[in-house]
């Protein structure tokens, strides 16, 4: 999930507001760099322009009584 949330900051803050000096900080065990993956569709993969919230039921025994 960690890409997604890459993914949402680069939507938010846009990625030019990245520092050039870590450009080429290398992203370990991954073999890439930080401008390697500030594409997300040129890593082959995109995400839905939306969302749809999906409900959570309330904790079993919350707590009253």
């Amino acid at each position: 999930m960690i890409d997604r949330l890459w993914y949402l900051w680069q939507v938010r803050h846009g990625p030019t507001r990245i520092p050039p000096e870590l450009l080429d900080l290398p992203l370990a065990p991954f073999g890439k760099a930080v401008k390697d993956v500030l594409d997300v569709q040129a890593l082959g993969y995109e995400y839905a322009a939306s969302s749809t919230p999906v409900p959570v039921p309330a904790a079993a025994g919350g707590g009253h009584g």
